[in-house]
């Protein structure tokens, strides 16, 4: 059982950094590639939670609404810190032009 529940969750989870790399290495658009991996994030968001719901919860009692909270709170804590990551450079690229 929890192995079954462990293949789903890591099967349904993007994995799009390694992808970006070899993209990048095999001279390939970067820009697609990119893009491709920022939709499948967005995706999981919901679809780790109905897929585990769906796949699992038949043998497992899943909460699928508070697995698509949790989800939604990690994906916000990572765009948050890079929105402010980036925010910060751009400010910091400004003042070094001044």
């Amino acid at each position: 059982m929890q192995l079954i529940s462990r293949i789903c969750l890591v099967a349904s989870c993007p994995g799009g950094t390694a992808s970006n790399v070899v993209t990048f290495l095999a001279n390939a658009d970067v820009a697609l590639s990119v893009m491709m991996t920022t939709v499948s994030t967005f995706a999981a968001v919901v679809m780790t939670p109905l897929l585990t719901k769906t796949l699992v919860g038949a043998m497992v009692p899943v909460d699928a609404k508070a697995l698509f909270v949790s989800t939604l709170q990690a994906s916000f804590v990572v765009i948050s810190f890079v929105h402010k990551t980036l925010t910060c450079q751009d400010l910091h690229t400004h003042s070094e032009a001044l």
